[in-house]
Formats: C-alpha cells, sequence, structure tokens
C-alpha cells in the first residue's frame, strides 16, 4: 500500500520528528465503526491503518488522508482508487470496500494483506529467478485486469506489490490510475511528475500519452531490480534519472548477472524498450513470453518513433520549468493489436498504438481474435459480438463476426455450433461467450478459431472450432465447468495436434483439472463429415462421445484456483518429452496426462487404463445416487477409489472418497459417513469443498441440524482457500434452518457469512430477504437483487412481487420469458405458473393437472435437490388453493398430510408457517 510498513506506535497521538502528521495510536475509534490496531504504512499523502471493522467483524486496511493534504484533487485520486479497485475485481489487486469520512478524516476501507512488500523483500537482496518470475507474473495478472478496463495505473514499483506469506502477489494504490476514456481522471500534481521517478516510462516522464505499456515498463524495471537488487537507473537527481529513462539503455541483465537465462535477459530488454512500440502490446503477451520462455520478436523501430523520441528528450527540461508538451496522434493504416475499451467494447490499434476503429457490442477483448487467413495478407479480425442484455446463446449457436481490419464493420457472419438442450441434465441451453483463440492447428500457416462458451449461471461450458478453410464449425469439448483453451501440440505424435484445456471440474469435486481433445480434422479420406467423425469430448463425469475416451486424457492437478489463474499458456517441450502449463503456477505432464512429480519410482503400469476405469466407476455411482441404490453406488466409490489409486492420480482418488462418504450418510450410516469426512477434512487440501459435500449429503438426508453445522464451517476454518462460492454455502444453512422454523439463526447466519467474507459472500441480501419471506414479513421485490443470474433468486423476486399484490398477468409475462430448467426449481416455477393462470381466468381444473405433475415430481426432488424439500411448503399450500378451487378435498388432505410426515410437523403448523 505504501513504501513503508510499519507498526511503530506514537503515544497519544504525538507528532514524529520530520513527519509532521499526528498519528492515530491503538485503540483510536474511527467513528462508531473502526477501531484502530497499529500503523502499517504512511506516505507523502496518506496514512495506512491496521483496524477492527465492528460491523463486520473482520480486520481491515484503513488508508487515511493527511489532513493537511486535504483537497478537492486529493478526494478526486481517493475516489479514483476507490472506483478502480471496485471495478478491476482480480486476486491480484487488492480490493477496496468502501470510501468514507468521519469528522474531518477521509479514508479508504481495504483489504487488510498480511505479509510485506516487495520493497521489504528486496530489502534482503536479490531474489531467485523462479522467485521473480512469480511475483511478476502475478503483477501481470493484476494488471491484465487493470487494462482490460482501459485503466493504467501509472505507479508499478516494489513498494506497491504486496507479498502474502502464501506467495500471493497483489497490486495496490491506485491514486495515480489513469482511466484512458476519460479526460476527467488524469491527475496533476503542481511541482512534480506522477510516479516514482525510478520505474517511469520514458513517454510518462515527459507528460506524453501513456497506455497499458507504460505499467509493462515498470515491470520491466521491477524485474531487472528483483533478479539483480538494483534499479536499471538511478542517478544523483530526480530529473537525471528522468534523462537517463529517455536516453540511456539500460544494461543487459546478464551483464549484470551473468547466471540469468538469455532468453530472460531478452524478456527484459525488451519491456525496457525506450519506444513503446517496441514493447510487449499487453499483460497477456508478456505471460504467453514468461510462458514459452522465449522473448518472441519486437517490432521495427520506425524513423518517426526514434525523431519523437529524441524531440520528448530535448524538451524535458522545458517540462520541468512547467512547460506543456502536445504529442502527434499518428494514425497507423492496419490492425495490429485489439484492447479492450474502459469498462465494455473493444478498440483496434495500429502498430503506434493509436485507435483506428471502436466497438462497444464486444464486450472485451478475449471475445475477439486476430486470424491468419489462408491466400490473405492481413490478418482478419474474428468476434463474439454480445451487448449486455442481450440473450445468451442457446442450441441454435452464436454467431461468430468477421469484422473489417480498417473499419471494424461487419464483413459476414457464421453460425456455430452448439450442443442440444438437453446436454448438460437439468440445465437450460443458455450460454454467454467467455474468450476466442486462434490457433494454426495443422501447421499450414492459417489459423483455426476455438471459441469458448460458459453457462449463463450455473457450471457447464463447452468449445467450439471453426475452420475457415473448411467453413465448417463443431464441437471439441464439453465439460461441467468452466475450461479455457490453453495452447495446441501434438501429444501422441500422430501429426495432428490435441487442444489443451485448463479448468474447473465441477463435476469431479471442484478440483482444478487439465485436458488434451482431439481438434484438427481428419484427412479427408478417412472422414466422412466433421460432425459424425469428430465427436466432442466430455470431461469425465458426463457420458463420454462413442471413440473420444482413448483419444484424450482428463487429469485433476490440485485445489481450484479460478478463472484468472486458469488462463495458463501450453507448450510442448520436446526435449524433455513433456508437456509444460505455465501460469501462476508451472505443471509439467507426462504426453499421456499425468502430473511428473520429483520420485524415482517407476509410474503405475496400465496407469491410463486405471484412471479411466475410475471415470467409468464414478459415473456408475453417481446413476445409483440418483436411482438411491445404495449398495451399489458404494461399491462404484470404492472400486473407483481403488483404480484411481491404482493410477496414481491421488486427487481422483480423494474425490472417490468424498463420493462414498456422501453416499454413506445418504444410505442411513450417518455415523460412518461423518466418520469418513472428518478423516478427509484432516488429510485434504480443500476442506471448504470436503466440508460443503458433508453439509449437502446430510441436507439430501433429511438431518438438517448437523448439515447447518458442517455448511457455517466455511465461514471459519474450513472457509479459507478456493473452492465454491460461498453464498451455495449460505445457501444450503438458510434453506435448512427455513426448513426447521429457526428463522433467527437463520439470520445470524447470514450475518455471520457476510463478515466472514465480505464482499467474497455476495448475494447475502438476497437470503436475509428469503428468511423474511419464509417467516411471514413480505419483503418488497426491492430487497431481492434484480440483476442477479441465479435462476433460484429470480423466482422468490416473483414470489415476492406476488405476496405485494402485482397482477398474475404482468407476473406470466415475467415469467415464460425465461426457459423452466428441467430441475426442482423448474417445477417450483411451473407449479407458480399454474396459481397464476388461475388468477388471471384459467379454471382450476384447467391447471390442475399440470399443478399436480409439478408437486409429484418435487416430492420425488426432495431427498436429492435441497430447494425442492426447503419450498416443498409453499408447493404444497400453492396446490392445495389449486386443488381446493378444483373440488378436490381429498387431494388437498393428502398433500398436507404428505408434507407433515416428511417434515415432522403438524399440518396445522405447516399451514401456518407456509401463509
Amino acid at each position: 500500500m505504501t513504501e513503508a510498513r510499519e507498526t511503530t506506535t506514537f503515544g497519544g497521538g504525538a507528532v514524529e520528528s520530520g513527519f509532521p502528521v499526528r498519528l492515530m495510536t491503538p485503540g483510536t475509534e474511527l467513528g462508531a465503526r473502526y477501531e484502530v490496531r497499529s500503523v502499517l504504512g504512511r506516505g507523502g499523502t496518506a496514512v495506512v491503518y491496521a483496524a477492527w471493522d465492528r460491523e463486520l467483524k473482520r480486520a481491515v486496511a484503513l488508508k487515511v488522508l493527511r489532513a493537511d493534504r486535504v483537497s478537492e484533487a486529493m478526494l478526486k485520486r481517493l475516489r479514483r482508487e476507490a472506483a478502480v479497485a471496485r471495478d478491476a475485481a482480480s486476486p491480484h489487486l487488492v480490493r477496496v470496500f468502501d470510501i468514507g469520512q468521519a469528522g474531518d478524516a477521509v479514508f479508504l476501507t481495504m483489504e487488510l494483506v498480511e505479509g510485506e512488500s516487495l520493497r521489504e523483500r528486496l530489502s534482503r537482496g536479490p531474489l531467485t529467478e523462479e522467485e521473480a518470475l512469480g511475483i511478476t507474473k502475478q503483477v501481470l495478472r493484476g494488471l491484465s485486469a487493470l487494462h482490460g478496463l482501459g485503466i493504467v495505473h501509472r505507479d508499478v514499483k516494489p513498494g506497491n506489490v504486496l507479498l502474502t506469506p502464501s506467495g500471493v502477489a497483489k497490486l495496490a494504490d491506485f491514486g495515480l490510475a489513469l482511466d484512458t476514456e476519460s479526460d476527467e481522471t488524469r491527475a496533476t500534481q503542481t511541482g512534480g511528475l506522477l510516479g516514482t521517478v525510478e520505474y517511469l516510462a520514458p513517454e510518462q516522464a515527459v507528460g506524453g500519452e501513456v497506455d497499458g505499456r507504460a505499467d509493462l515498463y515498470a515491470v520491466g524495471v521491477m524485474l531487472f531490480e528483483m533478479v539483480t537488487g538494483e534499479v536499471p537507473f538511478r542517478r544523483g537527481t530526480s530529473i537525471a534519472t528522468v534523462l537517463a529513462h529517455l536516453n540511456e539503455r539500460a544494461r543487459e541483465l546478464r551483464q549484470v548477472r551473468p547466471s540469468t537465462p538469455r532468453w530472460l535477459s531478452e524478456v527484459v530488454a525488451r519491456l525496457l524498450s525506450k519506444d513503446p512500440g517496441d514493447r510487449y502490446a499487453t499483460a497477456e503477451e508478456v505471460l504467453a513470453a514468461l510462458g514459452r520462455r522465449s522473448a518472441g520478436r519486437a517490432g521495427t523501430r520506425s524513423t518517426r518513433r526514434r525523431i519523437a523520441r529524441a524531440v520528448l528528450a530535448a524538451l524535458v527540461l522545458l517540462a520541468g520549468a512547467g512547460a506543456t508538451i502536445v504529442t502527434a496522434p499518428w494514425r497507423g493504416r492496419t490492425v495490429a493489436r485489439i484492447a479492450s475499451a474502459g469498462t465494455a467494447g473493444i478498440r483496434a490499434l495500429d502498430e503506434d498504438g493509436k485507435v483506428l476503429w471502436e466497438r462497444d457490442d464486444v464486450p472485451e477483448s478475449g471475445f475477439c481474435a486476430l486470424v491468419h487467413v489462408r491466400g490473405l495478407s492481413r490478418q482478419r479480425v474474428v468476434a463474439l459480438r454480445h451487448s449486455p442484455g442481450a440473450r445468451p446463446a442457446g442450441p441454435e449457436g452464436a454467431l461468430l463476426s468477421f469484422l473489417s481490419p480498417s473499419t471494424g464493420a461487419v464483413e459476414r457472419e457464421i453460425r456455430l455450433a452448439a450442443p442440444h438442450a438437453e446436454a448438460f441434465a437439468g440445465e437450460p441451453a443458455r450460454f454467454s461467450p467467455a474468450e476466442v483463440r486462434a490457433l494454426d492447428l495443422d501447421d499450414d500457416g492459417a489459423d483455426e478459431v476455438l471459441a469458448t462458451f460458459v453457462h449463463y449461471n450455473s457450471a457447464p461450458s463447452y468449445v467450439v472450432l471453426y475452420e475457415p478453410a473448411r467453413e465448417e464449425s463443431r464441437l471439441v469439448f464439453l465439460g461441467t465447468g468452466y475450461h479455457y483453451v490453453s495452447g495446441a501440440a501434438d501429444l501422441d505424435g500422430d501429426g495432428r495436434k490435441e487442444v489443451v484445456l485448463h479448468g474447473t471440474a465441477n463435476g469431479l469435486g471442484w478440483y482444478s483439472a487439465v485436458a488434451a481433445v482431439p481438434a484438427a480434422s481428419l484427412p479427408e479420406q478417412e472422414r466422412r463429415s466433421a460432425r459424425a467423425d469428430n465427436p466432442p469430448v466430455c470431461s469425465p463425469d458426463l457420458p463420454p462421445s462413442s471413440g473420444t475416451e482413448t483419444r484424450s486424457w482428463y487429469t485433476l492437478v490440485g485445489p481450484p484456483y479460478g478463472d484468472a489463474a486458469q488462463r495458463s499458456t501450453a507448450r510442448l517441450d520436446t526435449s524433455g518429452g513433456r508437456l509444460v502449463l505455465d501460469g501462476d503456477e508451472r505443471w509439467e505432464f507426462t504426453l499421456d496426462g499425468f502430473r511428473v512429480r520429483a520420485t524415482s519410482a517407476p509410474p503405475p503400469n496400465g496407469r491410463g487404463e486405471k484412471r479411466r476405469t475410475a471415470y467409468q466407476e464414478l459415473r456408475a455411482a453417481g446413476i445409483a445416487a440418483r436411482t438411491e441404490t445404495w449398495p451399489d453406488g458404494l461399491r462404484h466409490a470404492r472400486e473407483a477409489a481403488a483404480a484411481a489409486s491404482g493410477a496414481g492420480e491421488a486427487l481422483l482418488a480423494e474425490w472417490a472418497r468424498r463420493v462414498e462418504a456422501g453416499l454413506l450418510v445418504r444410505s442411513g450410516a450417518v455415523e460412518d459417513g461423518v466418520a469418513r469426512f472428518e478423516e478427509l477434512m484432516r488429510t485434504t487440501e480443500v476442506p471448504a469443498l470436503v466440508a460443503f459435500d458433508a453439509g449437502r449429503a446430510l441436507h439430501r438426508a433429511g438431518e438438517l441440524r448437523p448439515a447447518v453445522d458442517w455448511y457455517v464451517r466455511l465461514a471459519g476454518g474450513a472457509g479459507t482457500g478456493t473452492g465454491r462460492n460461498p453464498w451455495e454455502a449460505l445457501e444450503g444453512a438458510v434453506l435448512a434452518l427455513a426448513e426447521t422454523g429457526r428463522f433467527d439463526e437463520a439470520a445470524r447466519v447470514v450475518v455471520r457469512f457476510r463478515g466472514a467474507f465480505g464482499e467474497g459472500a455476495p448475494h447475502a441480501s438476497m437470503y436475509a430477504a428469503f428468511v423474511d419471506w419464509k417467516r411471514g414479513l413480505a419483503p418488497g421485490p426491492e430487497r431481492f437483487e434484480s440483476e442477479s443470474a441465479l435462476d433460484l433468486h429470480r423466482y422468490w423476486q416473483l414470489e415476492a412481487r406476488l405476496a405485494r399484490g402485482e397482477s398474475a398477468t404482468a407476473l406470466l409475462s415475467t415469467l415464460d420469458a425465461v426457459d423452466d430448467p428441467s430441475n426442482a426449481l423448474g417445477e417450483l416455477r411451473r407449479l407458480l405458473r399454474a396459481e397464476l393462470r388461475m388468477r388471471a381466468g384459467a379454471p382450476a381444473a384447467e391447471v390442475l393437472d399440470s399443478a399436480r405433475a409439478a408437486l409429484t415430481a418435487l416430492r420425488g426432488a426432495r431427498t436429492q435437490e435441497p430447494i425442492a424439500r426447503a419450498h416443498l411448503d409453499v408447493a404444497t399450500a400453492r396446490f392445495a388453493r389449486i386443488a381446493e378451487a378444483a373440488g378436490k378435498r381429498d387431494e388437498v388432505k393428502e398433500t398436507r398430510a404428505f408434507l407433515a410426515r416428511v417434515w415432522g410437523k403438524s399440518e396445522r403448523a405447516i399451514r401456518r408457517q407456509a401463509s
């Protein structure tokens, strides 16, 4: 957060010599909400404190503006810092929660990052190459999130990089950040430069226009410093240092530290290019270079760039004297790269970084790619257009647009292949674009296009391949969990490349996973049609397509890392015969898809077949769980664990044991199942996932009290780390407590989760409103998040609107605008539709059959889906009203009696709660 992180206490708020600012002492209250614990650091404009948030019961950092520096300009920078940090969500950016004021103190409430700054770490000497690269990659991922919003940090330096004890690097201090879209956000400072001179890019030093490449220059300086222990330019005065940035060539890394690999020295040299056009264009390009351990080719320096740099160098002294420098907007002739434009949209840039055209219907740069097309000298631009509020793509498939490189106009569109409506059981076909990649899969000099789509509000994803030469598209991968393309390589030596994917295996325990799937078309004589002879590969929890299991592999590699960390780069190490994935971490695999580990033991015989057997047994266990044939399910789970262990796949074996524990609970052997879960909690790297599994199994078995205890573990020790979203456990706990009528406890659980996770537990207000609705308080629809993408939340909003007396016709219009999912929530929606139709004038007898079918389905789903059992009272009361109106009093009585049996309450108590 600041250059120094101190914890010295200054008693009584005394003024320290040389620092004319009164510091708050431990115990000082800031407003009624925050209690100061210690001083973390201080700078020229603010002091940063560790504090305790009494309302949310968590430690935070407070960045308090110095009283002598409060001005409109400083307040503007503070507001900018809050806005930037809120918009640019990334695990490698320090989160800012809010901006506040107490008395004359103005402050930001921020994430408290335990650990030290990179500046403190460097005070102990240079870093190893691997340490330096690990930190650099994480900083680049944070910058990628910023640059994706069109924001330039402008003050990247070691003091603004915070390192946690677990090795996570977070970029802080967005007070100088510049939104390249808005002149309103350009900060000024009289008598000085914005930024720190040792890390200033030449164009930034002279007050010229800057973009993300200025931040990449600073990254180059930091990487140089991490490896060597010194910055490339430091002179006796600030102006001398600025002149060195402008006119002197940095020493090569290998000259200062001879053991440095040549490729790394070349990467740093390119980052430190004087001309922005000679640097990497984006943070993603630097990550790719670090991943492949090759600097790549720099652009050709034009004469006008050299002239411009000389002019700027000559004018720097005038800039120091207060003169204004105006740069000329040189325009290129063709697209060199595509960048994100602010919070939404893209802009095409020429080789000089000047804007050629913009579009606001392509969400970000990851939704488009530059493609080499056979027979054309220039690259083409392909994009997935998706405006805010656009309807997600269904079975008809999305449109891939070819855009004019010079104007951005749509030249033609191709309808892409898509999964059929029932490809993912229980999930309606609603997919949004996630990314577009251009890869040359057959080494013919022309690119193929790979487009990834993710479910609008749930787990599935798919990847579709478009071949411009054939003008054909086909599915190459279906998965339960978001999977992204990392690259392509010929792994089996057949001359055709496999596409490497990295994602989360939602259907296999939520572990991080890597897959290799065939993508290149079969030779013409071997294929009758691309769709028939090239079926898509599925993640192993789904039924496999014919013939794909032996032509692909899928492996679990570690805890879930989140979307940003899964944007890795794959490359083939031909010398070692290994597949290497470089991202936040580095993974190495044998070409048949097994992690390379530091062991001298030979690999198990037949391990590929054993892994496939484990997947087959797990699919069988899943079928047995759905049909509630517990002995079969337990047998399959145990055989899966044995096969996975025999293949050396420890995480797959752990998932099989998690499945077995859940089946034990649901079969009635509750104590044995809970004991297995406790044993797993002692050994697993993913305690949050195990705790959720236990809570869900107990919930399905009707053991609601212990289910809640397991769910709320995620708000304690089991919640640390990554895994399922906290709101999923919150939802489980709230549904279970509401079913038992413990509404006050449910409300306390909401507060507990909000305190534990803050912004990490979204939708907390939604669940608080649900609790009030279930206890009969009829909260207004405004308390339910209208923008939530979750179908359950939208259903609750409809119920709230109905309770407030909104017309049945209006509610039917909203209900019919979205397809019903084929699960318990879909049945709740169908039952609601039946009553709304009756209220709109349809005879009760006309809607009775539909209502009866929906209630019957909900009864059957109560042991599989907690949503079904939690809303069984609402569904029963709704059906009773319809049946009563249709004169079916016997059905009304039977329905209420059934609910009393399964809920263990009297019919009167249930009617009172359901009303």
